[in-house]
């Protein structure tokens, strides 16, 4: 089996807490997995290790979790199945299917479009993903982890007056 480590932050909050007046930042993790070097379906497990921990709904934000196969289709998951079971996920991915795993905290809006300036509702979570799969043979070039960032600019009636996004690679290290 092997196993590799990246660092995650997932988080929905205000820039600077307590300020109105600066932008709503959502962060997501994002795991794209690539099954390229066995002629059988791969199963891969993505476990989520942090402090705080993933939950479901914190001040009024929810978690979303999703994968999108290699057919392109997007499948929801059940949060608190992802939270039962220890926030772990099996994926059996096909030969030379494409997976891409993803995590954040979404904003609802009612919450967005409710009061002035940026929404002040708080949630994070940081820690470690573990991604193993039962081959001895998976390589760092099959595994690529991401953070993306959503930045909204809210006006003093609330209204979103700008976006802006970012998105960087994560480190990557075999255990």
């Amino acid at each position: 089996m092997t196993i590799w480590f990246s660092p995650y932050e997932v988080l929905s909050q205000p820039l600077i807490p307590q300020n109105v007046a600066v932008p709503y930042i959502t962060q997501g993790i994002f795991v794209q997995i690539l099954n390229s070097i066995s002629q059988t379906p791969l199963t891969y497990t993505i476990s989520f290790v942090g402090q705080p921990e993933l939950v479901a709904n914190t001040d009024g934000i929810d978690l979303m979790i999703e994968y999108i196969d290699n057919l392109g289709v997007s499948n929801p998951l059940s949060v608190n199945d992802f939270i039962n079971n220890s926030r772990t996920q099996d994926l059996t991915i096909p030969y030379g299917g494409c997976f891409l795993f993803g995590v954040q905290y979404i904003l609802p809006d009612a919450i967005k479009l409710g009061g002035g300036g940026t929404p002040q509702n708080s949630a994070a979570a940081r820690g470690v993903v573990a991604i193993s799969a039962d081959s001895n043979n998976i390589s760092a070039n099959q595994i690529f982890v991401t953070t993306r960032q959503y930045y909204t600019k809210y006006n003093d009636a609330g209204q979103i007056i700008g976006k802006s996004a970012a998105a960087y690679g994560n480190p990557l290290e075999r255990g």
